[in-house]
């Protein structure tokens, strides 16, 4: 009995909990509804979930925010909602240029906070009613002058999405001027709208170009293909987002993968303390711990022919070192060998040695094989000539002899018979040792080169998580820092 009452307390107490918790509606308007099926998006539900799932009935809901229907779509959402959230840059564009916001509104994704004109304060707040965002993490200047670096331009060429606002509410060359590296520098903007065009679109008059988000014209195919068709022209291409540019062909970027995957957390802590009373104009918008970690795709390298200076490379994580590039099979060991057996000079001059020989062998057998003479010869003689001859030539006079000859015995035709294919084996031997040698040396130079690639491998991993461990050190250090400064 007792244990029956125990179980109707409990389960008593987890309905009143349940009916206890407070609905809180959240809508996320995307620049397409299609960027849903992103980490990014689902981070920040996974993320919002674990932190208020035990106190809030949460009820989640995603809108495209596509132009020209801004207006319509983010009226619906504040209506509809206790809490906005956008995620895209296009629409977090048209809603740094508002001055309203009727509910709590988070800019999860800026692009440049100066081109976008997002006031900070000096709290490091963003100071406007029911709104807050979280800093870009994105430094174009970094990026031109990197690039800069890697290949120098005279102009650069910019593409852009064609169908994107956010590309075009701003004098985006303007913008570029004057985060150049070379005040000289001609900028060409460049805008993608047709995927059948796409490449011709692009000129070919410098070897710098810089990319923004073209997923909204170009699919992850077209877009691999501009990448890779730019690096065989000898273009050099500098991405604004690391992925997926790094996995289909793009040159260097920034990471920019490892901060988007920071962001959703910060805005989950964003939403809590919203709902817990802060005003959003009072949340800091600075985010500590964003990485400044330079990839280079070493195969995009190896197609344009243009490689990065020794500083350069010390600073970056190399993408695709074992990439064989330029359309070729990967080359296993009998394939090295069969290759090496066939290319390699000192084995084709061991062959002709042992062709020579043979032919040597055959001249030297020749002194004894039969040999036939044959010879003929013949005369017309005048009418004058003859009848002086008294009978004894004749007009028409014809020779013939022939003789057949066989050497017996020759003791200097038998030596050089036996010195020569002496020889011939001696060179063949030499043919044997020649291929025995080129299969040794192909063989060591494919696994010194398998041990060379799995080294890079493991050397760049040893990089890779030495820089994670650095951010973890820093992040640790800076919150030790504000531990004893707040307690100060």
């Amino acid at each position: 009995m007792l244990r029956y009452l125990l179980a109707w307390l409990v389960s008593s107490s987890a309905l009143a909990l349940l009916h206890a918790q407070q609905a809180l509606d959240i809508t996320i308007g995307l620049d397409r509804l299609s960027d849903s099926t992103e980490y990014f998006v689902p981070g920040i539900l996974e993320e919002i979930e674990a932190l208020l799932h035990t106190e809030y009935d949460l009820s989640f809901e995603l809108i495209g925010l596509d132009q020209p229907n801004f207006e319509g779509a983010l009226n619906f959402a504040y209506e509809s909602s206790d809490l906005v959230i956008v995620t895209g840059l296009e629409v977090s564009q048209y809603l740094s240029e508002r001055t309203i916001f009727p509910k709590p509104t988070i800019l999860s994704l800026v692009l440049d906070n100066e081109i976008q004109n997002l006031p900070i304060t000096e709290a490091g707040t963003c100071g406007v009613p029911n709104l807050t965002y979280v800093q870009s993490f994105f430094n174009i200047e970094r990026d031109l002058a990197t690039l800069y670096e890697i290949i120098p331009y005279e102009e650069l060429i910019v593409l852009v999405d064609g169908s994107a606002s956010s590309t075009n509410a701003f004098d985006m060359e303007a913008f570029l001027r004057k985060r150049s590296p070379n005040e000289n520098v001609s900028f060409s903007i460049v805008p993608i709208n047709d995927p059948a065009t796409a490449l011709t679109t692009v000129p070919n008059t410098s070897p710098a170009v810089f990319t923004f988000p073209l997923d909204r014209v170009l699919n992850l195919e077209q877009q691999k293909k501009l990448y890779e068709n730019l690096a065989e022209r000898g273009q050099v291409s500098f991405s604004l987002l690391s992925n997926p540019a790094m996995q289909i062909g793009g040159y260097a970027a920034y990471d920019t993968d490892t901060n988007l995957r920071r962001i959703p957390r910060r805005v989950a802590l964003n939403v809590l303390k919203i709902v817990e009373g802060t005003p959003p104009a009072d949340l800091p918008v600075r985010m500590q711990g964003f990485t400044e970690s330079l990839l280079i795709n070493l195969d995009a390298a190896r197609r344009s022919g243009i490689y990065p200076n020794w500083d350069v490379l010390a600073d970056a994580l190399l993408v695709n070192v074992n990439e064989v590039g330029n359309g070729q099979a990967p080359l296993n060991l009998p394939a090295a060998i069969a290759e090496g057996l066939e290319k390699n000079l000192d084995l084709s001059v061991a062959q002709r040695d042992v062709r020579t020989s043979q032919l040597d062998v055959r001249v030297a057998r020749a002194n004894y094989l039969p040999q036939v003479d044959v010879s003929a010869s013949g005369a017309v003689l005048d009418e004058n000539t003859v009848r002086n001859s008294f009978g004894t030539r004749g007009m028409l006079t014809v020779n013939a002899t022939a003789s057949l000859s066989q050497l017996v015995l020759s003791e200097p035709a038998l030596a050089n018979i036996a010195i020569q294919r002496l020889l011939l084996e001696s060179n063949e031997a030499a043919l044997r040792q020649s291929e025995l040698d080129v299969v040794l040396d192909v063989s060591n130079a494919y696994l010194n080169i398998l041990q060379a690639q799995e080294l890079v491998r493991l050397r760049n991993e040893n990089v890779i998580l030495t820089k994670r461990n650095l951010d973890i050190a820093e992040a640790k250090e800076r919150l030790e820092y504000l531990r004893k400064h707040g307690e100060s």
